[in-house]
């Protein structure tokens, strides 16, 4: 019996793991030389019912078909919308922003994996937004919007929501404490650094052609993309 966890059951993924990376790549046919720049879109499906003014989310950011997440078993990526299958407003109500392009050198397993590894997933503190905020901040700098983090919100204050996040989480919800000194920001800080190197070291390979690309990922991104409220 698959258990229902927010952002996907076990086994609808393919776990990211060091030992698993290069078979899960394989069989999903990402080991053929990368495209020249990468289509990335953001899917977005509402958890359960609203509150008042609070609506949970679970999203995941799908680059060139292949969709990437973050759920208990660590960062995972699988063909379609793996991770959203399983939910009751799947598909009726779920968005696919396109986000733009990404520059080809950029690879969220190997940005992240370390950030979001199997066991630290919290559903409030640390959870599928909070890696598409680093994914896309990685790829195109760039925030998720603000209404997407509505459970990170409550996480601020969850004594006062303890009620409404039972509800959304079926009662099972217990924080996890090697979430304790999990800060996002000093992820994002990192995933902007490394981007920043890595466009550095392609313009050097590439020349102004590579500067050309990146320059018109970027603008697309930003006409594109959701933003951080």
């Amino acid at each position: 019996r698959r258990s229902r966890t927010p952002c996907g059951p076990r086994g609808t993924h393919t776990p990211c793991t060091r030992a698993m990376l290069s078979k899960a790549a394989r069989k999903l046919g990402l080991s053929k030389k990368p495209a020249p720049l990468q289509r990335v879109m953001l899917a977005a499906t509402p958890l359960g019912i609203g509150v008042a003014t609070l609506q949970a989310y679970h999203t995941s950011v799908v680059v060139n078909d292949v969709e990437y997440s973050f759920s208990p078993e660590g960062v995972c990526l699988g063909r379609g919308l793996k991770s959203h299958e399983h939910l009751p407003k799947y598909p009726s109500e779920t968005t696919i922003v396109e986000v733009g392009l990404a520059r080809a050198e950029a690879n969220l397993v190997r940005m992240l994996q370390a950030y979001f590894q199997r066991g630290t997933y919290d559903l409030l503190r640390k959870n599928c937004n909070s890696f598409s905020d680093c994914a896309l901040c990685y790829l195109f700098d760039l925030r998720l919007d603000g209404q997407y983090c509505q459970l990170e919100k409550i996480g601020h204050a969850a004594d006062k929501y303890l009620g409404v996040v039972q509800m959304w989480s079926g009662g099972t919800y217990v924080p996890n404490p090697s979430v304790d000194n999990f800060d996002k920001e000093v992820v994002l800080v990192a995933v902007k650094d490394t981007a920043k190197v890595e466009i550095e070291s392609a313009l050097q390979k590439k020349g102004k052609r590579s500067l050309i690309s990146i320059i018109r990922c970027q603008t697309q991104a930003n006409n594109r993309a959701p933003r951080q409220s």
